[in-house]
């Protein structure tokens, strides 16, 4: 039986404070690999103690440059794949899907380092009219290969997200956010056991797990960019219609139009940080700090959202329940 695990950094056990996920802070990112490395181990010793035989693990986070897995600590039974045919190889016949350390969408506000693929770009995406996370397209993605997703985890609200849209699938809420930057972890002994036992309950009961449908096309996208800039390069892609200074749309004819649609726009957009983190290269880590203040922990106060026009998932997961009468 051949598992893929797709993992992230902002959900990751004991992760509670940006400067963990982002490699400019030195120590304290260098310290956090092993704790997305020993998450990982947890699922990984689920996942064979429910029969899995093969065990792939993508490097999500930033596209895993840099590293943020210590390979060599990886549990025996499982593979870092490194490189972009190995992983295409390995993904083409999987029988599952598992998403380890995964996030909220861009604009929770109850999320933990929310966001939506990239902070700097203070991206929001949208499909078919609703907004959508990284873990949805990560789910809808792997039903176009053929297998499903069995399990997320992560914090509270990403658990809650990924349950809004795809009820069946298992979750392990490993801390709960105390503000967008900030979160309360539960021991690390605590969750790397959930992770573990969850694992291996999700993949015995892999029939009960059906493979989704994808959204049937034509299947119309909208991204929207904190600034204007980023959206500029993105509008000159044939297919993606300008509806605003910071709103384009675009629609596909299925979901590997859509896949590399929306990967072209996303180098793009961040070609035009080439400059800017070129001229950061080499300055004090103060102005580092106010730097990733600036664009990753504050730009949804100011920014977002900017599609009121779109039905969006957010808006119901913030909702306090009423109380019965």
């Amino acid at each position: 039986m051949r598992v893929v695990i797709i993992s992230d950094f902002e959900g990751i056990s004991g992760v509670h404070t940006f400067r963990q996920v982002i490699k400019e802070f030195g120590k304290p990112f260098e310290k956090a690999k092993t704790l997305i490395t020993e998450d990982i181990n947890a699922a990984v010793r689920g996942l064979k103690a429910a029969g899995a035989t093969e065990i792939g693990v993508v490097d999500g986070h930033r596209w895993g440059n840099p590293p943020n897995i210590i390979d060599e600590k990886i549990e025996a039974g499982a593979t870092v794949l490194r490189k972009k045919r190995e992983r295409d190889d390995f993904i083409k016949s999987c029988d599952a899907q598992v998403l380890v350390g995964f996030h909220a969408m861009a604009g929770t506000k109850d999320g933990f380092l929310s966001h939506t693929f990239s902070s700097i770009l203070g991206l929001a995406l949208g499909l078919k009219g609703q907004y959508i996370g990284e873990t949805a397209w990560c789910v809808w993605k792997g039903a176009y290969t053929g297998f499903p997703t069995i399990m997320v985890t992560g914090d509270a609200a990403v658990v809650r997200e990924a349950k809004s849209f795809f009820p069946e699938i298992t979750g392990v809420t490993v801390k709960t956010a105390l503000s967008r930057t900030s979160a309360e972890c539960l021991s690390l002994k605590k969750t790397r056991r959930m992770i573990e036992d969850v694992a291996t309950h999700a993949l015995k009961n892999l029939s009960q797990f059906k493979v989704l449908e994808t959204p049937e096309p034509p299947i119309e996208t909208d991204l929207v960019f904190a600034s204007p800039g980023f959206t500029d390069p993105v509008a000159a892609i044939p297919g993606y219609r300008r509806k605003g200074d910071r709103w384009l749309s675009y629609t596909a004819k299925n979901w590997p139009e859509l896949d590399e649609a929306f990967s072209m726009a996303l180098r793009l957009a961040l070609s035009q940080l080439v400059n800017l983190q070129e001229n950061l290269s080499g300055v004090e880590s103060e102005q580092v700090n106010r730097y990733v203040r600036e664009f990753v922990c504050h730009v949804w106060e100011s920014k977002f959202p900017p599609l009121p026009k779109l039905k969006t998932h957010r808006e119901k997961q913030v909702q306090p329940k009423q109380p019965k009468l």
